[in-house]
């Protein structure tokens, strides 16, 4: 029985489309929260960057302060608590340090001004150990909480995803004659930026206490949770299944099963070299798609030519017509300026007299080039480890 791909295929294409889009986010400014009634207040002053740019790449690089502007001291955001008095005038109860990293995304002030609860982080919601902070008076710290503090693992699988953040949740409220925080957290399988129904997950205020999780809203979500990765499990035990068995090109030139081929090729390759690979299937000349995918495979190589590098450095292609993708290849490589592909490697699949064309056409380019066997299977591997995040 063949497994179909279709969903595979999905989710590499859905990934590509967030990697191209990724999530937009205005500069930390300064902020101000005031408190239900009014009385209390708080700023927060973001630690001061060089642009988002400098921080992204210092990350990268691991230097920190991350982005840190040039000549400024501040490496915390500050958040300074007031109250009102009865005069209406503002009077300063605290001024001190958050442990975020650039600057919470939100923040809530109790009405006497004795406790503040922050929010995630500038550009990373969801993720590190004060997704929720609660500072209690002189702006000391009472508990800080990632995900798991408060949810269960299971959970936060199926919470929703973009490139740099984890859509938890909103609308978060306090409860000041419980004394308690209430966080709304989305249903388990919603998307991020799909309505959705909320689930109360209430903290103690004092002490930071998490309370124990009940009602009908909490027990239907961790049905859902359980339905959920009860699917999970049968797509990771069919992912196993397909990639313990060795890979077969397919045999006709429908383009649809060298899409599904090339998709799982290009799984294999990726793990077994620790490299991501972008590719392409040219589908076989006269296929109404042939001219379209022609160029999407020139124009990927040109990238890499240019030093543009904006599929990386690994490819694979294939095609149903070997002899059409090998000419393809040679045109294209020929083109490259001396040893402008350096570093950069080509797996395409044909027959040993396409592998040799290929390799002397890329001679002058710097490119490794990989010739897999059409004639040959690609052997199975194991997949161990837990349950890859990815397979959703």
């Amino acid at each position: 029985m063949r497994l179909d791909l279709r969903g595979y295929v999905g989710l590499v294409l859905l990934l590509v489309s967030s990697l191209a889009s990724a999530d937009s986010w205005a500069p930390a400014e300064v902020a101000r929260y005031t408190s239900a009634n009014g009385l209390a207040r708080v700023t927060i002053t973001p630690r001061p960057l060089g642009g988002a740019l400098n921080y992204f790449s210092d990350k990268v690089d691991g230097t920190e302060p991350a982005g840190q502007r040039v000549g400024e001291d501040q490496t915390q955001p500050f958040a300074m608590l007031m109250r009102r008095d009865s005069n209406g005038s503002w009077d300063t109860v605290w001024n001190a340090p958050l442990v975020n990293d650039v600057a919470p995304v939100d923040a809530l002030v109790t009405n006497d001004g004795k406790r503040l609860v922050t929010f995630d982080n500038w550009h990373s919601m969801g993720y590190g150990s004060d997704v929720v902070v609660i500072y209690g008076q002189d702006g000391k710290l009472i508990r800080q909480f990632a995900l798991e503090d408060f949810l269960p693992e299971a959970y936060i699988a199926f919470l929703p995803k973009s490139v740099s953040s984890i859509w938890w949740g909103r609308d978060h409220y306090l409860d000041e004659q419980a004394g308690d925080l209430v966080l709304q957290v989305r249903q388990p399988g919603s998307g991020a930026h799909q309505p959705s129904a909320l689930v109360e997950v209430r903290i103690r205020l004092r002490d930071g206490k998490v309370l124990p999780h009940e009602g009908p809203a909490w027990t239907g979500a961790m049905a859902k949770v359980r339905e959920l990765d009860e699917e999970r499990q049968k797509r990771w035990r069919e992912l196993r299944t397909l990639r313990a068995q060795p890979l077969h090109a397919p045999r006709g030139d429908d383009a649809e099963e060298w899409r599904d081929y090339l998709v799982e090729l290009r799984e294999r390759l990726t793990e077994s070299s620790g490299k991501q690979h972008a590719g392409r299937v040219l589908p076989a000349p006269g296929d109404a798609e042939f001219a379209d995918q022609e160029e999407w495979i020139k124009g990927m190589l040109d990238d890499v030519g240019g030093v543009r590098l904006s599929f990386g450095s690994h490819f694979v292609f294939a095609s149903p017509s070997p002899e059409a993708l090998a000419r393809l290849l040679e045109e294209q490589l020929r083109s490259v300026e001396p040893r402008g592909m350096k570093g950069i490697r080509v797996t395409f699949v044909g027959l040993p007299e396409h592998g040799d064309r290929v390799k002397t056409a890329a001679a002058g380019s710097g490119a490794e080039i990989v010739l897999l066997d059409i004639r040959s299977a690609v052997p199975g591997m194991a997949l161990r480890g837990p349950i890859p995040e990815w397979v959703r």
